[in-house]
C-alpha cells in the first residue's frame, strides 16, 4: 500500500506532460498497453490473454550450460488462468493455475520438498478457507495510462535483435518513487519492435544482480484453447494439485509474512 500511495502522489506531478508519438515514454506505453488490459477490470481491447516465449540471454547466478538455453513459457488469461514453464536447479518445473485449482509438475518433487517444510515447521498456519483472487494489479485502471511517468526514460538509440531494428530504451523508477526502499535501485533497458511487442528485456539492481531475456514470441488473443490450463498426459503422470490455502501458505512463508 506504501507503494501504491507514492506511486499515486507521483501521479500527480508527472501526469500533464503530453507524449509525443515518437518519444520514449510513448512507446513504453505501446509495450505496456496490451499487457496491462489483460489485469483491468474494464478492458478496451477484446485481447485479455497472452502467450510468450523467452530464453535467458544472462541471469545473476546462472550456471554457464544454461546460458542462453534456458527457456520459459507463460500463457495468461484474465481473470484467474495461468500456465508457466521454466527451469529450476535442473529441472523442468510447469505451474497451472485454472480457477480455484492449481497444479504444478513433477509433483513429486514438489510434494517432497513440502512435507520438508512440513516436517521442520517452517510454514506459517494454514488458512484452509483461503480463496484465489483474480489477476489484479495495484494500481486503478485510469492510473494505467500514466504507468510510464512512474518511470524515468530515456532514449538509447536502436539494435538489431533477431533480425530486426529495435528501438533501445533506458529506464528506472522516478526519483518520488526510488525513495521507497522497495523501488531504489531498480533500472531497465527495453528492446522494441516496430509492432511495439518487446524483443529483450534487461532488468537490473544495484548493487549486483541482473537478468537480460529475449522474447523469442509474444503473441495477445481474447483467450486461449482450455487445454492450455491443463496438464500434457505426461504432465499428469506426475502431478501434484495444490489447494489454494496451502498455496498461500507458501507464498507466506517465501516473503516472510505470517
Amino acid at each position: 500500500m506504501k507503494i501504491l500511495r507514492l506511486a499515486c502522489l507521483a501521479l500527480a506531478f508527472v501526469a500533464p506532460a503530453v507524449q509525443a508519438a515518437d518519444s520514449p515514454y510513448y512507446v513504453v506505453g505501446r509495450v505496456l498497453a496490451p499487457i496491462l488490459n489483460i489485469f483491468s477490470q474494464q478492458p478496451k481491447d477484446p485481447a485479455r490473454a497472452l502467450q510468450m516465449s523467452v530464453h535467458i540471454e544472462a541471469l545473476t547466478g546462472l550456471p554457464e550450460e544454461l546460458v542462453g538455453k534456458a527457456q520459459a513459457d507463460l500463457a495468461l488469461q484474465a481473470p484467474d488462468k495461468l500456465r508457466l514453464h521454466w527451469p529450476v536447479a535442473g529441472e523442468e518445473l510447469t505451474l497451472g493455475r485454472n480457477g480455484q485449482e492449481l497444479w504444478v509438475s513433477p509433483g513429486a518433487k514438489a510434494s517432497a520438498a513440502l512435507q520438508q517444510l512440513d516436517a521442520r515447521k517452517k510454514l506459517p498456519p494454514l488458512d484452509a478457507n483461503y480463496k484465489l483472487g483474480p489477476f489484479r494489479l495495484p494500481l486503478p485502471d485510469k492510473a494505467f495510462v500514466f504507468l510510464p511517468s512512474l518511470l524515468e526514460i530515456q532514449d538509447a538509440g536502436s539494435e538489431t535483435v533477431g533480425g530486426v531494428v529495435c528501438r533501445v530504451i533506458d529506464g528506472r523508477v522516478a526519483p518520488a518513487l526510488a525513495k521507497s526502499p522497495e523501488l531504489a535501485g531498480w533500472s531497465f533497458r527495453l528492446w522494441a519492435r516496430p509492432d511495439f511487442h518487446p524483443a529483450r528485456l534487461q532488468v537490473q539492481h544495484l548493487p549486483g544482480w541482473s537478468a537480460t531475456v529475449v522474447f523469442d514470441s509474444v503473441t495477445y488473443a481474447p483467450s486461449l484453447p482450455p487445454e492450455t490450463w491443463k496438464p500434457t498426459a505426461d504432465q499428469a503422470a506426475d502431478m501434484t494439485k495444490i489447494p489454494p490455502g496451502r498455496y498461500n501458505q507458501l507464498l507466506r512463508h517465501i516473503f516472510g509474512r505470517e
